[in-house]
Parts: structure tokens; C-alpha cells; sequence
């Protein structure tokens, strides 16, 4: 499977900002088994999601400024046309620039079943390799400069499962990775070889249609949510950048080398001041193992 992607945080925010648009007692309900887990996500998280501060959004009755949002933070415009008398939407954007601890990492290859793969190298002193109860890989959490943290799951071949989860399955694992007893690999690895990473995707965040946000004057019905995931990683840092936008209408032992990320794995951002929220969650498949094309703040 190629590399994919959802961002459960910037999709949480977009549905509390509308419902503090919308007030009045402004409740989402849900259509399906999936808006059922992601609004209670909502309920868990939604007090946690408004400390980010990666995180800004428009609510607007104005389709084109919400484009003109997009647009001006380097996306796609999105919004289809809907008639601001009876609908209204909103754009959230998370955007994170983590910079490594020690500067720029020592470029290297990787080797893998799909050939060389552009890499880098952190010392053991900007990384810290555990094991997760419950799984049999390798975690990884990655301090940065700034009040971010990177988390890489490397999974281990015999969990091929990994490879297959989808949309909301992936952001499952990553709670659970997040929530799960970490006990330090102390001493194995002299540090940790990762690879370049670009992609961009637009995760199908479809099973949002048709929930409704009801207050104690209107019901509002999804009839468009979408969302765009980008992701740059290179031997300087990682820009991560997400968009979801929905529209409501009416009505409606130590080795003396490096762990090797030499395989497909699960990523995601935490921040503090936000809990444990996973953000941005993603697997990188080969496809997505490459140079950068640019910089981080081009992206």
C-alpha cells in the first residue's frame, strides 16, 4: 500500500470552531460509525485541541475568502461554491516547522527491498528508542528545538497488518502507540537512521458528510469536508502542514551502528500544552522516500 495520511487534529478543530460559530447550544450528532468515534474524539479532545498552537482557522458564510485562506497558506483551493444564506464553513490549518536539536544531520543513504533511499543520521543524543507494550517494534521519539516532538513507529515484520490500516485506523494506532507503557532500549543504538520524506495527499475524510450540528434554533448538515496533508522531512528538520475544511448548509544489546528506519513506518507530532493529541498522522511508503523538491518554508 502507499503512503497515506489523516490529520484528526486540524479535522477537530474545524468542528469546534463551527459549533462556536454557530452557538446557541450548537451539538454535532452523527450519520455513521465513523463520525460517532470522531465526535467523541471531539468531546475528549476538544478543550486540549484549542491550546495548539499550530493550529489557525476562518469560519466564513464567504466561500471565496475561505479559498483566498487557502490559497494564501500554500493550498489548493477547495471550497465549492454554496449559497451564504443558508450554509456556512470553515478551514482550519495546522502547521508545524521542527527544526532537529543539533542543526543539520549527517546525510546518508538507506538500503532497502526498494532500492537506496536518501537519508539521515541523529545521534543517540537527539533521540530516545523505546519499545511500546503491545507491539512488537521499535518507538522513537525525536525532540526538536522547538515545543514539538516527532514519534516514529517502526513496525516489526511480523506486524505486515500495519501496512494495510486506513483512515481512521491509522489515527487508532497512533493513540494507542501514544497511550501505550514505553520502556527505553538503553544504550542498543548509537543513534538513528532516517529517511527523506515528501508527499503531498488528500485524505478522503468523506465519512464526515451528512452529520449534523444542531442548536437550539437550526440543524446544519455537512454536504462538503475535505482535507490536504503535506509533509517535507530532510537532514535540517520537517515541515508538516494539514488543511480540513467542511461546509454545513441548512436543512440537509548496544550494536555499534544506528537503528535503521529501513522499512515503512507510522509518524506522528505531539506538542505541549496539547496533551497527547496525535497530530498529522501518517505512513511513509517508499513512494514517499525521497529528496525534498524544496525547502521547509516553501512548502
Amino acid at each position: 500500500m502507499t503512503t497515506h495520511a489523516l490529520d484528526i487534529a486540524s479535522l477537530l478543530h474545524a468542528m469546534r470552531e463551527l459549533a462556536e460559530k454557530v452557538g446557541d447550544n450548537a451539538d454535532w450528532h452523527s450519520v455513521n460509525a465513523d463520525t460517532g468515534y470522531v465526535i467523541e474524539m471531539l468531546r475528549t479532545y476538544g478543550q486540549v485541541i484549542a491550546g495548539s498552537q499550530s493550529i489557525k482557522a476562518l469560519a466564513s458564510a464567504d466561500w471565496e475568502a475561505l479559498n483566498r485562506f487557502l490559497v494564501s497558506n500554500n493550498f489548493r483551493p477547495a471550497i465549492k461554491q454554496f449559497d451564504p444564506g443558508e450554509g456556512i464553513g470553515v478551514v482550519s490549518i495546522l502547521d508545524k516547522l521542527l527544526k532537529w536539536k543539533s542543526g543539520p544531520a549527517r546525510k546518508t543513504t538507506i538500503s532497502t527491498i526498494a532500492g537506496s533511499k536518501p537519508g539521515f543520521i541523529l545521534p543517540s543524543s537527539d533521540v530516545a528508542v523505546y519499545r511500546a507494550t503491545g507491539f512488537l517494534g521499535f518507538l522513537i521519539r525525536i525532540p526538536t528545538r522547538s515545543a514539538d516532538t516527532l514519534w516514529i513507529y517502526l513496525p516489526d515484520k511480523n506486524e505486515a497488518y500495519i501496512s494495510v490500516l486506513d483512515r481512521l485506523h491509522l489515527v487508532e494506532l497512533t493513540f494507542a502507540l501514544s497511550a501505550a507503557d514505553h520502556f527505553a532500549e538503553r544504550g542498543k543504538f548509537t543513534g538513528v537512521t532516517i529517511p527523506m520524506l515528501e508527499f503531498s495527499l488528500e485524505p478522503d475524510i468523506s465519512f464526515m458528510l451528512g452529520a449534523e450540528l444542531r442548536s437550539d434554533s437550526e440543524v446544519l448538515v455537512i454536504t462538503q469536508a475535505g482535507q490536504q496533508f503535506k509533509l517535507r522531512m530532510d537532514e535540517t528538520g520537517a515541515r508538516v502542514k494539514t488543511e480540513s475544511h467542511l461546509v454545513t448548509e441548512r436543512g440537509i544489546v548496544r550494536s555499534d551502528k544506528p537503528l535503521v528506519v529501513d522499512r515503512p513506518f507510522i509518524g506522528w507530532f505531539t506538542e505541549e500544552g496539547a496533551g497527547n493529541l496525535p497530530m498529522a498522522s501518517f505512513f511513509a511508503d517508499f513512494d514517499s522516500w525521497k529528496q525534498p523538491a524544496g525547502s521547509l518554508q516553501d512548502l
